[in-house]
């Protein structure tokens, strides 16, 4: 069989698994909030148990002592290619300039698409770097209470910004 239908179908089946069904199902079960918070929990833990399978890997890739090396990975996976990234003493900001996740998977702009992609993040990031994060959004709050990384959401695609933009701070 052709091994290039086969990974389309396998990209297919996986994608419409993570962005849109396991979130429309638990919306159903448990109402829209809840299910924010459980998607978050399940896609950061599984993106935590992929960055231990596949840390080595990640390492010949990536640089974990480098952010935005990491950050522009993970982004990549996704097929997110215009992704800008700075460093500073003990911050970073991320601008995605151009998402196609939205159109993709959250026609309607409920954020959905954004909710699981920001999980993924959190968890390679908890994984790689050992540090707790939190991350807040103009709509809901995910993550520790005490974290080691504050991510702010400054910008949004989805609530009609150009692009969507974060602020991490390593608060200690």
């Amino acid at each position: 069989m052709n091994e290039e239908k086969l990974k389309f179908i396998r990209e297919e089946f996986m994608s419409k698994a993570l962005f849109e069904f396991l979130y429309e199902s638990a919306s159903k079960l448990f109402g829209e909030a809840a299910a924010r918070q459980l998607v978050y929990k399940i896609m950061k833990d599984s993106a935590k148990m992929a960055v231990r399978e596949a840390e080595g890997l990640i390492k010949e890739l990536a640089d974990p002592s480098r952010p935005c090396d990491s950050f522009k990975l993970i982004y990549k996976m996704f097929g997110i290619e215009n992704v800008e990234c700075s460093a500073g003493e003990g911050e970073v900001r991320l601008v995605i300039r151009s998402c196609p996740l939205p159109d993709k998977y959250d026609r309607a702009r409920t954020g959905r698409a954004c909710v699981v992609m920001i999980a993924i993040v959190a968890g390679m990031v908890e994984e790689l770097m050992k540090k707790r994060v939190y991350v807040e959004t103009p709509r809901v709050r995910f993550g520790h209470k005490d974290p080691d990384i504050a991510v702010k959401m400054k910008k949004s695609i989805v609530l009609g910004d150009g692009e969507c933009a974060f602020e991490a701070v390593l608060v200690r």
